[in-house]
């Protein structure tokens, strides 16, 4: 018996979390929140793409996949194809260190992006609430 309750446990557990993923999603306020938003499913998948570590040289496993290619001020999707890992500081100089800093790192996470993904084209990470609408 105690087999069949761990599992139950662990499913009960994964329902819970789930439950809660759905639960933080939905208060999310508009569509482009919840666009830009990075899901855990999608942090896993970016995780384990990049190795368990950064992208950045010299590689350290003390790092996070949750750094925006386009930031999510610019309406950058919260997609694989978007996000890469990066440390706590480089996360922060990828974002605001000194221009030089900022274009080293942007060229660097490109070229890594376009290495991986062959037809990686910025204007797909940026979401549009208009896309797909003709206009006449």
């Amino acid at each position: 018996m105690p087999t069949s309750s761990k599992r139950m446990d662990i499913k009960s557990s994964e329902r819970i979390g789930r439950r809660r993923l759905q639960a933080r999603m939905k208060n999310l306020s508009s569509k482009r929140a919840k666009a830009c938003a990075i899901p855990h499913t999608v942090k896993k998948k970016v995780w384990e793409r990049d190795n368990l570590c950064s992208i950045f040289p010299p590689h350290s496993p003390y790092a996070f996949p949750e750094c925006h290619y386009i930031s999510r001020a610019n309406s950058g999707k919260g997609i694989e194809e978007n996000i890469f890992t990066a440390t706590r500081e480089e996360h922060r100089l990828f974002d605001s260190g000194t221009k030089e800093e900022r274009d080293y790192m942007r060229k660097y996470a490109r070229a890594y992006f376009e290495s991986i993904y062959p037809n990686w084209n910025e204007d797909d990470l940026v979401y549009d609430r208009w896309k797909g609408f003709a206009i006449r």
